[in-house]
Order: C-alpha cells, then structure tokens, then sequence
C-alpha cells in the first residue's frame, strides 16, 4: 500500500520550483464516503491506506513541518456543509501545503470538465449535497499556500462499476518525498474524464486510488529515473488507470491540469504509438486523458452491481382443488371458507447472470391460519355436531426459480420467473369448540389426521415481480403437482393461488 503515498508527495512537485520545507504546516484534507452502500467498501480501504500509509510517512519524511489532518467520513460528517466549513476556517501561511483527497460518488453537470462531488446521505436532496471540485480547487487556491494538490476519485457522470487488485514491489526514498513537497504550483487531478464513470472494486481501493498508490511508490522509490514531479507523477497515474481500465474491460480516463483553469483547452494525452502531440497554454497544463487499450463494451441486458441477497416479507393464501365424480370445487379447508391466510417470511437469493438470466430461490418459513363458525365433526356414533373451528400450520418453503430480468437501470428493473416450489410441513394443529355436550377437541398432528395434508408438497410456480433502488415487489402463484388424497376416486391438491412479497435487496 506505499503506492498512494508516493503518488500524493509527487504530485506537489509537478511544474517544479524548489523552496525549503521546514517552517510551514501541511495541510491534509480527506473526505471519505465509507458508509455508501455501492462503494463504501472501497471508500474505506482507501482512507485506510492515507491514513496508514500515506499520513504516516508524511509525518516521518516531512517532520520539520507541522502536519495537520482533516479526517471526514461517515454519515455524519461527509456532508458539504463540514466540506465548507473546513475550507472557510482552514487558516494557512505562504509556506503551507494544501493537500485534499476525495473519494466517493459524483458526476459531471456540464459546467465544466472535472466533477461535481456528492456529499452526504444517498436520497437526501441533491441540490443539498453537491460540490463542484473546481469550486474546491479555486477556493483553496485563494488560500495563502506553497503548494496546493486537491485529488479525487469520483464518477465524472452518473455511473459505477468494478476495479482491480493491488501489490506494490517498490521501496521509499524519504528523499524524494521532500523533494516533492519541496516544489510550488496548483495542481488538480480526478480520476476519469467528463462522461465517464470512476471505478471501484468490493474490498478493494478504486482504480484510480490503487494506480495513485503504485505511480507514487514508482516515481518516489530508489530505483527510478523518472524525475519526481508532479506532471510526471499525473502522466503515470493515469497511464496505470488506463491499463487496468482496459484489463477489466471497461473506459476510465483520467484528466488533470496545472495553474487557473479555462475552458476548452483540454487536450487527450496520446499514447507512444500515436502520432499526434499534446499542446499547452501558458497559463495552464491541459486536462489529460488516455485511449485504453481495448474499448468497454457491456453485455447486452446485464447487470453492473446486482443485489443478490435480501429480507422478504410476504403475505400467501392456500387453498385446495378437490376434483370427483366429474366437478371440481376449491376451498380454503374449511367448506365456508375460499382459502387459509398466511404470513411469509425468510431470505431470498436472486444469483444473476449475463443477458438478463437469473435464479431465484432462497429460504422461507410460512404460518398459515384459518377460522371458520360453522363446521361439523361427528362423534363415535356418527351424530354430526356443529361447532367451530381453528386451523394453523408451520411451514418451510424452498424456491427453485428461473428468472429472465429486464434492466432498465441499476436501480430499475422488470422480472419474470418461473419453476417449482417446495414445501415441508413443520407442524400445525386443528381445534374444534363449542360442541354442543362435548369439551374442545385438538387434532396436534393434521398430517395424520387430516384428509387434505401431507408434510411434503411440490407445486409449479411462477410470477412478476419490479426492482426500485433495492425494493423488490413481486406476485406469484402456485399450483400444487402432489395428490394429496389417498382415495383413487378423489384428486386434493394444494395451491397458493396468490402470494405477495416485498424484499429489501443487497
């Protein structure tokens, strides 16, 4: 992990004009979207690096300056009012270093190349949240400073995606970390170009964050011959975000710039091969960008992040079709009743594929119950005697699904499926009161004293379902394949003939 180090200490060298160290305070602002559901993971391991690695050798190669760090993460303070209050209060001399680090969501709202960050919390108004990293970047410039370096890994349009691993074979030169920090200038980078997205790798630091940390261990150890400036340093960042852009199959270009920025005069790094050459203003290095080596294209109808794991809560009726004699009929049990009610609860699984394809299955325990005022039992010489009755049952459901989903989105999308249910009865009991002459009857085991139940059932299923941002709702039914009468004249089979659920994906 001494990549990012190196890279961050680099970056202030770019456009290089020597000064001593000593005598001034570094300034080290990060804030860190550790808490997102889509990239908090990654969000984390890269302040675990900054602040690990990163501000640790700060403090031991820099140690004749007063370094001072600005740590915000979490719900609670990644928010933009905290962003705009550090930098009104930060307080700064004319030998300070400025550094501030950004990872976390973002896009680009046309204004200008770089991207507009979103702080706070996921579905808080957005007009609340959002902060031009130009703003960020200018306002810290108008602070008294030496050196200035703001970087960020943030989507540069509405997108997210995946990343890569990390390894580092390189060793420090404390040397070279103060010679970067020795040099002067305003220096901005961010992770992708305008109309892209930014990276990132469950368990992993971004793209962008892991080739920062690898080009700085480089550029900064003993055994390189690269001068180690802040242009050099930029060139080999995004050289290494472009080759593992393009070993996972996917576009992700970053820019940077030196000095005041203006518009337009953004120009694409080209690679050796290529015969066109970068051009330069004097008032600033252009914004700078690679062509990956193979171009991203995503599989048809398939999915970026899926949410395959999730909380379901559900609502199911059951009933039985009973066929003899040439009719039909269905009931819920009970003659006067149409169907038993039932609550439905468990984890749902939802594996899903390229093109669209999908599995669904998962693990469900049901309770049903039923009521009834007017039934009748007989007693041991055959008299019928009315009374009332109450039924209920403990059961576990298996899906077995196939599942064809439109994406529409990440955060919308249509399903289908389709397959077999399987059912185990747990337990469940019948009771009959208020009989006339007699005291309330139990049956305990209904598997055995019922006509109607057996403890395992297999039933043809299938359904639709919607998924909003993580909420699924879908509906299904059920019909069962099993007899469950031992009379050869007399077919009983269990439905569900409707049942409901919602589930919270992640």
């Amino acid at each position: 992990m001494k990549k990012i180090f190196t890279i961050l200490l680099m970056l202030f060298v770019c456009n290089i004009s020597r000064a001593d160290v000593g005598g001034g305070t570094i300034h080290f602002i990060v804030f860190a979207d550790t808490e997102d559901a889509s990239v908090g993971t990654s969000c984390s391991q890269t302040l675990k690096y900054l602040q690990g690695n990163f501000l640790v050798k700060l403090r031991r190669y820099i140690d004749d300056m007063d370094t001072k760090s600005y740590i915000y993460e979490g719900n609670d303070n990644f928010t933009r009012s905290k962003l705009n209050a550090t930098i009104a209060s930060l307080s700064t001399s004319s030998n300070d270093v400025i550094l501030f680090y950004y990872t976390g969501h973002g896009f680009n709202n046309g204004s200008n190349d770089y991207p507009t960050l979103t702080l706070g919390r996921d579905g808080e108004e957005l007009d609340l949240r959002k902060k031009e990293l130009l703003d960020v970047y200018n306002t810290l410039r108008n602070k008294s400073h030496r050196l200035l370096v703001v970087m960020a890994e943030a989507c540069n349009k509405q997108a997210s995606g995946t990343g890569i691993s990390d390894n580092s074979p390189f060793e420090d030169d404390g040397s070279k970390f103060r010679a970067l920090l020795s040099s002067s200038g305003d220096y901005m980078i961010c992770s992708s170009k305008k109309g892209q997205a930014s990276y990132s790798q469950a368990g992993s630091m971004g793209v962008f964050s892991r080739s920062f940390a690898d080009a700085m261990d480089e550029i900064a150890s003993d055994r390189s011959t690269t001068t180690a400036t802040w242009p050099n340093l930029f060139r080999l960042i995004s050289q290494k975000t472009v080759q593992r852009a393009a070993q996972l199959k996917i576009t992700q270009n970053p820019q940077w710039m030196q000095g005041m920025y203006s518009g337009g005069t953004s120009t694409v790094y080209q690679s050796t091969s290529s015969t066109k050459t970068s051009t330069t203003t004097s008032t600033t290095t252009p914004s700078t960008g690679y062509t990956p080596y193979r171009s991203y294209k995503k599989e048809w109808n398939s999915p970026n992040e899926p949410k395959i794991i999730g909380l379901s809560l559900g609502y199911v009726t059951k009933q039985w079709s009973l066929s003899q004699e040439g009719r039909s009929e269905k009931i819920g049990y009970w003659e006067d009743k149409k169907y038993l009610t039932g609550l439905q609860v468990g984890i749902r699984v939802e594996p899903q594929f390229k093109y669209g394809f999908a599995l669904n299955t998962g693990l469900y325990y049901e309770y049903y119950f039923s009521n009834t005022d007017n039934t009748v039992i007989t007693d041991e010489y055959n008299n019928e005697l009315s009374c009332k009755g109450k039924l209920k049952e403990h059961n576990l459901y298996l899906p077995i699904h196939f599942e064809y989903r439109l994406h529409f989105s990440d955060n919308f999308k249509v399903f289908f499926f389709g397959g077999i249910g399987l059912d185990y009865g747990l337990g469940g009991a019948i009771k009959y009161t208020d009989i006339s002459g007699y005291e309330d009857t139990t049956f305990d085991n209904i598997y055995d004293d019922s006509w109607a139940w057996k403890r395992f059932n297999t039933s043809l299923e299938y359904g639709a379902g919607i998924h909003i941002y993580g909420i699924q709702l879908h509906f299904g039914m059920a019909k069962g394949l099993i007899n469950m009468s031992d009379d050869d004249k007399v077919k009983v089979k269990m439905n569900k003939n409707l049942s409901i659920g919602l589930s919270y994906m992640f």
